[in-house]
């Protein structure tokens, strides 16, 4: 497998730019790592809001549509990869779901609604 080097918590809130440029900041998390990693772990945090709240964010939507699709233009063979860590990080976001305090109700439906998007990457991953 190939290795690359990967920040490890890829975010948005971990880029600085403008129109003509941008740099990611904040690499104290420094990895070696298959390639679709960060790519994942940035859909999965762009994803989260959407899918627990669904029609909440359509723009983050179609960010995370827009990137996928452009990634995996450049990357076509990272397609499972990248829908194996999505599902991954979203099976972490149901836990930290699981571990906050809250309304029992509605960390039910959060939970079920991460667990059924990473059950259709899983199933993509499988056909």
């Amino acid at each position: 497998e190939r290795l690359v080097p990967a920040h490890g918590a890829y975010r948005q809130n971990q880029m600085v730019g403008d129109e003509h440029c941008l740099t990611v900041i904040d690499w104290d998390g420094l990895s070696l790592a298959n390639h679709a990693l960060d790519a994942a772990t940035f859909l999965g945090r762009l994803r989260r809001e959407p899918i627990v709240s669904p029609g909440s964010m359509p723009e983050l939507e179609r960010m995370a549509t827009v990137f996928r699709d452009t990634f995996l233009e450049l990357e076509p063979a990272a397609a499972r990869d990248l829908d194996l860590y999505e599902s991954l990080l979203l099976t972490d976001e149901m836990l930290r779901a699981l571990r906050r305090p809250g309304n029992a109700q509605e960390t039910a439906l959060e939970v079920g609604r991460l667990a059924a998007a990473a059950r259709s990457m899983l199933e993509r991953i499988e056909t």
